[in-house]
C-alpha cells in the first residue's frame, strides 16, 4: 500500500463498530449525522472501537508478506498455494466482513446548539452497564442536567428498566465536556427473571434539561441509542472511559494555549495509550499521546493515530509518517515505528490549524493490531 510524504493532504476512512446514536425527536428539529467516509465533519465520534470499543484483531505480517504483495501486482506469484498467510487472510477477511455487517453506524446528533453521543460499555469483571455522554457542543447555560433512561425491549415491546436517581450537573460554559461514566448494575434493570442477555435489545436516552440566559426555562433535548447487550464491548475497568476534560479548561500564554487531556485507553493486545492533551498557537495545534507497553504486550511494531482528511501534517516527533490508510491498521493518518526495546514513550504531532479536539482512531500493532478511540482533532476549527 502507498504511502504519501509529510504534507499531503490525508484520505479518509473510518470503520464504525458496535455503537449508534439515532434520531430521537424529529428530523425538522434535530439533525443526525452518520460518520461515514463522505462526511467529514463528523469524524469527532466514537466508532466504539468505544471510547474503549470491540477490536477486530488482524493477522501478523510474515517476512514474506512484501515478496507476495510485489509479486502479486507483477503477476508472477508462483508459490500462492504453499503461501502460509493466504488461507489465514481469507478468514480473516470473511471474519471481518462478518463483524463490520453486523455492527452499526454512529451518529452524533444535534439540537438546539447541543451536539453529543453517548457511550454504552459493559464491564467484563462485573454484571454491569456504563454510560459515559460526551458533549461536543453546548450553548451557555444558566443551569443543565443530564438523566439516564434505559428502555428494554421485552415481549415485542419496549419498557423501561431503569431512571438514573438525580441528576447529572452540567457546567454553565459553552463548549465541550464529557461526563463521568455512570454504572449501572443489570440487577438495577427490571427486567424478566427468563431474560436471554444474549439476545437482550437495549435503547439507552439521554435527556438534557437546561435554562439559557436569555430567559428561556426548562428547556429539552433528548438523545437516544439502540444497542444489543451481547455486543456492547467488554471494558475491565470504568476508568478505561473515563475523562478528566472540562469544558474550557485551558490556560494561555502569549498565543498559545494548552488543553489538558490524559485519557487512557488499554487495547486487547496490552498497550495502553493517552491522549495528553492539545497545544494551540496562533496557527496550528499540537497533539501530544503517550504509548506504554503492559507485562502482557509483546513487542510494539508501530502505532497509528487517526488523523481527518482537513489536517495537514506540519511535524512530528521521531520517525512519523503518513499512511492512507495503513495497511494493517486500515486507518489514515500518521504512523509511527519506535522500533525494537520500546516500553514507552511520549509521540506528537503538528497540524496545520486550531483543530477543536473530537475523537479519532489509534490503532497500535504488537504481533497483532488493536483498535480504539480517544480524543484526537477533529475537522471544527476554534
Amino acid at each position: 500500500m502507498p504511502r504519501s510524504p509529510i504534507g499531503v493532504s490525508l484520505g479518509l476512512r473510518l470503520f464504525c463498530t458496535t455503537l449508534a446514536l439515532i434520531p430521537a425527536i424529529p428530523a425538522a428539529a434535530q439533525a443526525a449525522v452518520p460518520v461515514s467516509p463522505t462526511n467529514s465533519l463528523h469524524q469527532t465520534v466514537l466508532n466504539q472501537a468505544n471510547n474503549t470499543q470491540r477490536w477486530l484483531l488482524a493477522g501478523k505480517d510474515d517476512k514474506d508478506d512484501k515478496k507476495d504483495h510485489k509479486n502479486d501486482k507483477k503477476g508472477r506469484d508462483k508459490e500462492r498455494k504453499r503461501d502460509d498467510d493466504r488461507k489465514e487472510n481469507r478468514k480473516r477477511d470473511r471474519v471481518e466482513s462478518e463483524y463490520y455487517e453486523r455492527t452499526t453506524e454512529i451518529r452524533v446528533q444535534e439540537s438546539q446548539g447541543w451536539r453529543s453521543y453517548v457511550n454504552v460499555a459493559r464491564l467484563a469483571n462485573s454484571s454491569s452497564l456504563v454510560l459515559q455522554l460526551n458533549v461536543l457542543q453546548k450553548p451557555v447555560t444558566r443551569y443543565a442536567n443530564v438523566v439516564y433512561i434505559v428502555y428494554a425491549r421485552q415481549n415485542n415491546q419496549w419498557v423501561q428498566a431503569y431512571t438514573s436517581t438525580g441528576a447529572r450537573l452540567v457546567a454553565n460554559q459553552a463548549g465541550q465536556i464529557t461526563l463521568n461514566p455512570e454504572v449501572i448494575r443489570l440487577d438495577q434493570l427490571k427486567l424478566s427473571t427468563n431474560v436471554d442477555y444474549s439476545q437482550l435489545q437495549l435503547r439507552v436516552e439521554t435527556q438534557i434539561r437546561y435554562d439559557v440566559r436569555d430567559g428561556q426555562r426548562d428547556q429539552r433535548v433528548v438523545f437516544e441509542q439502540p444497542c444489543n447487550y451481547a455486543t456492547l464491548t467488554q471494558i475491565n475497568r470504568v476508568e478505561q472511559i473515563s475523562t478528566t476534560n472540562t469544558i474550557n479548561t485551558s490556560t494561555t500564554t502569549g498565543s498559545t494555549t494548552q488543553t489538558s487531556g490524559r485519557q487512557s485507553i488499554t487495547l486487547s493486545n496490552g498497550y495502553r495509550v493517552t491522549f495528553l492533551g492539545v497545544n494551540y498557537t496562533s496557527s496550528s495545534s499540537i497533539w501530544r499521546y503517550y504509548v506504554e507497553e503492559l507485562p502482557v504486550a509483546q513487542d510494539l511494531s508501530n502505532w497509528v493515530l487517526g488523523l481527518p482528511p482537513c489536517a495537514r501534517v506540519l511535524n512530528s516527533s521521531l520517525k512519523g509518517e503518513l499512511v492512507n490508510p495503513d495497511p494493517n491498521a486500515k486507518i489514515s493518518g500518521i504512523k509511527w515505528q519506535p522500533g525494537g526495546g520500546f516500553e514507552r514513550g511520549e509521540f506528537s504531532v503538528t497540524l496545520n490549524g486550531r483543530w477543536a479536539v473530537g475523537t479519532t482512531t489509534v490503532a497500535v500493532k504488537g504481533p497483532d493490531v488493536a483498535r480504539g478511540q480517544l480524543p484526537g482533532p477533529s475537522c471544527s476549527s476554534i
